[in-house]
Formats: C-alpha cells, structure tokens, sequence
C-alpha cells in the first residue's frame, strides 16, 4: 500500500475542536459499526485497534437491529456484507481480518513498537507475530463457544432478542430470530465438536461445562502470558490485546465470567485499563455529535461503495452497493411464508363429510289372514 494514515495523524483523545474542521476530508478513514460497539464483538475490536494507533478517524453508527451480529459471518469469511466497516478514499473494507490486514498494509501497524520493549528486544517481528497468531486462536476457539452459549442459547430472550430484534415487527421478529439463532447454535455445536471429537478430555461435559472449561483454560494461557505487563506484551498494546478485549468487554457483562475474571486478578486491572481508553475514545466521539446512520443512508451517498464484491486495484474487498437494498425480497419472502402458514393449518382441519341419507324402505305390512 502506497499512502499510509500519516498525514491525518492527531492525539485522538485531546478532543481538539480543530480536529472537526477536517472531517470530509478523504483521507481520514470512517468506520461503520453497531451503534452498541461494546456488544459487537467484532465491531468491539476493529474500534479499539483504532484508537490505539492514534489515527484519526470518524465513527458512523448503524441501528443494532439493522447489523444484526456480526459474529457468524466474520466467523465463518463468507461472502455476506457485514460490519464492521471502513471506508477510506475510495476503498471499501468490511469485516475485522480484512480491516485489520487493511490497516496493517497501510503501515498503522501497532504491533511494531513490541520489539521496543526490553523483554522482547531481542525477537523478530515475525516470531512476535506467530507466537500472537497462537494466541489469537487460542482466544477464537475457547472465548467464542462461551459466548454463543450465553447470549445465543442460555439468555437469548433476556439479552440478545432485545438488542438485536426488537425494533422488528412481529412476523420479521420471529423470521430473524429463527434464520440468525439456527446459524449462531450450528456455530457453536461444530465449535464443540471440534474438542469432543478430538480430545478425551471434553468428551463426558455437557454443553455448558464445555463452555465454561474452554474459557477458563483461555484465561488462564493469557494470564500467564501477560504477568505484570500492562499489555500482553509489554508497556506497548497489540493486536492480540484489542482483541482479548473484543470477546472479554462483552463476556464481562455476566456475572459468572465476572466471578472467573475475579480469579485472575491481572486479567481484570487490564480489563479495567483498556476500558478506560474505550471510554475516553467515546467521550469524544460523544462530543462530536456523532450521526447515527441508518442502513439505507450508508448506500445512499454518493459513490460510497464499489460497483461489485472482488478485490480491488489495492488488494482490499469490495462491497455491492445495493447492499441493504432486501426490504423487497423481506416482504415477498413474509407474503409467501404466511400463505404457508395458513396452507398447513387448514391441512390439519378434518373436513367432515356429510353422507347422502339413505331413501326410507317401504315397511311391510304382515296381516293376520296372512299369518293364518
């Protein structure tokens, strides 16, 4: 990549007026996230490495119950358009790796500056980056079943249904909940599968045990891995930490993942660390009154997307442009499902037949001369 976010470097978290004067310019990136980010855990992350590369750039929030989660299809790297989002000069980035890889290729590179701490002064970058790439596994596979258990199984009426949903009609509601939490459930069995069928050790736990188990030995690696640094490694965040936090600020919102933090003391005062950036990101984002965008008003402006999904001249994924244009195929597909409904039900209703009467027989007349 040629031009890096040099030239719009600022301090993001002085709040400088100045920094307003400058927001259409094409160069400063945008980011298209849930208008709740600390539920997105994938929103969560491409937000917090932001901020920690001093970049500046502006934030756009979409209604929750338009993003839906963004979890499978991040998860999954199908080809479905889903947040976050960035869009920078004329490129359009979606997802958290390709947004990352983006930035990274942009030289806004964060995990450069490990190599200054003293502890891994003498290490490569490359052997720092495969020895995070390790952990971020780890983090995927044994964060990501805890979390598909509580909110998309265990609490989902509680929590989820009312972030993601409520804003729906009635039959969208119920037409939503059933495509997104049989997607979600599919996820997290086959990320189950994976420890049941290949190691002894999970093969006797049920669900929840599973769950609890793999996010416990996840927080236990990273404890260990971070000591008494303020980050994972060293004074300096890293990718691995934006994304430790991603899974972590959202998992912390129950009480029983705040009850296994509270057992891994330096785990929690980092947690309480980053949030403190979080925060101090959000007040002055707060303080720009920043526009909260509806779908449909993303696709809308002007040259906002490229023409068709492939890569780019830059090597950066592209997006349709008609992207939320489905409101057509939601009312077809309503339409048709309702008809459906009433079709099987009228199935079940046993239609009584009515025979035809039987003509009444002459009845026979038995006299006593006849019986003499």
């Amino acid at each position: 990549m040629s031009q890096s976010f040099s030239s719009s470097h600022s301090t993001l978290m002085t709040g400088n007026s100045s920094n307003n004067n400058n927001n259409n310019n094409n160069n400063i990136p945008t980011l298209y996230l849930s208008s709740q980010p600390h539920l997105d855990i994938y929103s969560n992350i491409v937000y917090t490495y932001l901020i920690f590369t001093g970049i500046k750039f502006n934030k756009k929030t979409i209604p929750t119950h338009q993003v839906l989660s963004s979890i499978y299809s991040n998860h999954v790297n199908n080809n479905e358009i889903h947040f976050p989002i960035l869009k920078h000069e004329n490129v359009t980035i979606y997802g958290m790796k390709e947004i990352l890889n983006y930035l990274k290729n942009k030289n806004e590179n964060i995990d450069i500056t490990i190599t200054l701490n003293d502890e891994y002064s003498t290490s490569n970058l490359q052997q720092i980056k495969s020895e995070m790439e390790v952990y971020i596994n780890i983090v995927k596979e044994k964060c990501l079943p805890i979390y598909l258990f509580y909110f998309w199984k265990e609490n989902f009426n509680n929590i989820t249904k009312n972030i993601y949903f409520k804003n729906y009609n009635l039959f969208l509601q119920w037409f939503f909940i059933y495509v997104e939490k049989s997607k979600h459930l599919q996820l997290l069995k086959n990320l189950n599968n994976s420890f049941l069928n290949n190691i002894n050790n999970y093969k006797n736990l049920n669900t929840e045990e599973l769950v609890n188990k793999l996010f416990l030995e996840c927080l236990d690696s990273l404890s260990v891995l971070l000591g008494n640094n303020l980050y994972f490694y060293g004074n300096k965040p890293s990718t691995l930490d934006c994304i430790v936090y991603g899974y972590l600020s959202i998992l912390n919102n129950l009480e029983n993942i705040k009850t296994y933090l509270n057992q891994h003391l330096n785990l929690k005062h980092w947690l309480e660390n980053m949030n403190q950036h979080v925060a101090l990101a959000d007040k002055y984002f707060e303080q720009l009154e920043v526009t909260n965008l509806s779908s449909e008003q993303i696709t809308n402006q002007s040259n906002s997307f490229n023409t068709n999904i492939g890569m780019n001249n830059n090597g950066s994924v592209g997006l349709l442009p008609k992207m939320y244009g489905k409101s057509t195929w939601y009312i077809i597909i309503s339409c048709a499902s309702i008809v459906l409904y009433f079709l099987m039900i009228f199935r079940k209703i046993k239609v009584k037949k009515h025979l035809p009467v039987a003509k009444a027989k002459t009845p026979i007349y038995y006299y006593d001369s006849q019986l003499q």
